[in-house]
């Protein structure tokens, strides 16, 4: 479990922009912070709702998994939630993905605002989706995790050699 930066009473989680990886789309929980307000405020999140930035240069999806405990999105994000009788004909990754990448100059165009950009509901709903075969998209999903495990090796594989290298200059 993801350990939360500060603690309020009532625990619960308030996901802002500022806690999403836009490199990775994924909420980085160790920045989540805890938030003291009515949970009838806001839809508690699920696992596999797809959240969506709404005020900004990027519209960034993203996946909600592994939530640590009871968590809300702040009203800077649109959340979408799949029914789980719909997930067997629209699968969450393939969404997040699907308006990251197909869709992002899309997403761009259509929002509005002089100053800060804003993604409007509408334009989300009236915007063209490829929605494709369950089977394709699970082929999609998979790939996706493929090379996030990639990078992960990568990453390692990096740091494995940095060591190598400070232990030759340690030798000298």
């Amino acid at each position: 479990m993801p350990e939360i930066k500060k603690q309020s009473e009532d625990g619960l989680l308030g996901i802002r922009i500022k806690n999403i990886n836009h490199e990775k789309h994924r909420i980085d929980w160790s920045t989540v912070e805890t938030v003291a307000t009515s949970t009838s405020k806001y839809q508690i999140l699920t696992e596999g709702d797809v959240l969506i930035i709404v005020r900004g240069a990027q519209h960034t999806a993203v996946v909600v998994s592994d939530i640590p405990q009871t968590t809300v999105a702040t009203n800077q994000f649109f959340v979408i939630s799949i029914k789980e009788e719909q997930r067997k004909l629209l699968h969450p990754e393939y969404l997040a993905w699907y308006l990251n990448f197909p869709a992002r100059k899309v997403l761009a165009t259509q929002a509005t605002g002089k100053v800060i950009p804003v993604l409007s509901k509408e334009a989300l709903l009236n915007m063209a989706f490829k929605h494709l075969s369950i089977l394709t998209q699970l082929q999609i999903v998979e790939v996706l995790h493929s090379m996030r495990e990639e990078e992960r090796l990568f990453k390692q594989l990096q740091e494995s050699r940095q060591l190598a290298l400070v232990s030759l200059v340690s030798k000298e």
